[in-house]
């Protein structure tokens, strides 16, 4: 059984996901499971996430600047252990996750601000970059992180209102 473990800096939270780094050079990213998110709006942004990173991998425009992606996964026999040793697997969709090349970087920028870039995703149908991060490598390449197809509009349940309303 695999176990991605979330201590010595191996892995990223963002705002849906953990990102896991492992020692063969793969980054698998992993959605959360969020009590005021649906799993429909988890599995929403889950897909246009996979579905700009095919279009990505496919453009010869744009995939140089993305990292090289392998595809969706499941991790339904895998295990995500915190620094206390402690299982969490169930705090995740183990069925929403993905693979991709893992990029040793040197720096990061939040937020995509290159006009050229931008105008070559949104070309492809990559129209969700505002949040996205861009990474510098050693022999400073650039890499685009966290892009979707589009951006899908989250309604937070109000989880007082529910419980109260029976």
């Amino acid at each position: 059984m695999l176990i991605y473990e979330m201590i010595n800096g191996e892995y990223s939270n963002g705002a849906f996901a953990c990102v896991f780094f492992d020692n063969s050079g793969f980054a698998t990213k992993i959605f959360f499971k969020k009590k005021d998110i649906s799993r429909e709006d988890i599995e929403k942004v889950f897909q246009y996430e996979v579905d700009a990173h095919e279009i990505a991998a496919k453009n010869e425009n744009i995939k140089k600047y993305v990292p090289e992606f392998f595809g969706t996964i499941q991790c339904n026999q895998k295990k995500i252990i915190d620094s206390c040793n402690k299982d969490i697997s169930d705090r995740f969709h183990l069925d929403l996750a993905y693979k991709m090349k893992k990029i040793d970087a040197v720096s990061e920028e939040k937020g995509l601000n290159d006009k050229r870039l931008i105008e070559l995703f949104t070309q492809a149908g990559i129209e969700y970059v505002k949040d996205c991060s861009v990474l510098i490598d050693k022999d400073t390449n650039t890499f685009v992180i966290d892009f979707a197809t589009k951006e899908h509009e989250i309604i937070h349940k109000d989880l007082w209102a529910d419980s109260h309303s029976r």
